[in-house]
């Protein structure tokens, strides 16, 4: 096994041991957390897309984007290792592995980091207002015109913060609701957030209290 691969796996293997140290001893640096999913970004893309973020952060889900991070790495590293096989004794093919891991590298870096900084810089910021009619037969009169604001997931946690979250309640407070909807997902797990959830929630104005 090249020292490459070694250091591969070992990088693989410590993303889902980070994020259960960040979730087991409540470490509140999320980027503790954002670099073990960063570090088994391939399989948790894999896994979400196939189930759910929620399934990524099982055991089951832990070690399906464990394997298939290291099953979608297993050819980069055969391209890299590929020359050093062919000539191992010769100079020259040892400066191309070089370049190829200096390349690999610098490009993984490159990604990972624009990957963070989208979801950190821009996504967390990225507020939009969707609206709709809605025309339901056998209505009462006295609720045409109501006006209701839904809102969900807000996953308040170590990633989305109140400042985060605060713009989200400025916005729902500006539409005038009469009434506000929020079916689920207050908190990223942990019960510690549920007060910081509460502390937003007390933050909407509907009319009908």
């Amino acid at each position: 096994m090249t020292r490459l691969r070694l250091l591969t796996y070992l990088l693989v293997t410590s993303g889902p041991i980070l994020v259960w140290a960040a979730d087991h001893f409540q470490i509140k640096h999320i980027y503790v957390k954002a670099l073990g999913f960063l570090l088994n970004a391939p399989g948790v893309v894999f896994v979400t897309g196939l189930s759910s973020f929620g399934a990524s952060r099982t055991l089951l889900g832990s070690v399906a984007c464990w394997l298939l991070t290291l099953a979608c790495l297993e050819p980069l590293l055969r391209w890299i290792e590929k020359p050093a096989q062919r000539q191992p004794d010769s100079p020259k093919a040892q400066v191309k592995v070089t370049r190829r891991t200096f390349l690999v590298a610098s490009t993984g870096v490159a990604s990972a980091a624009a990957v963070a900084s989208y979801g950190f810089l821009y996504e967390l910021r990225n507020l939009q207002l969707e609206q709709f009619t809605l025309t339901l037969p056998d209505l009462p009169p006295e609720l045409e015109g109501l006006r209701v604001v839904l809102m969900s997931d807000w996953h308040c946690g170590p990633v989305n913060r109140p400042y985060h979250l605060g713009p989200a309640i400025d916005l729902a407070n500006r539409c005038r609701p009469d009434l506000v909807l929020i079916p689920g997902d207050f908190t990223s797990r942990s019960g510690r957030y549920f007060v910081e959830a509460a502390e937003l929630a007390s933050r909407l104005r509907p009319k009908v209290a």
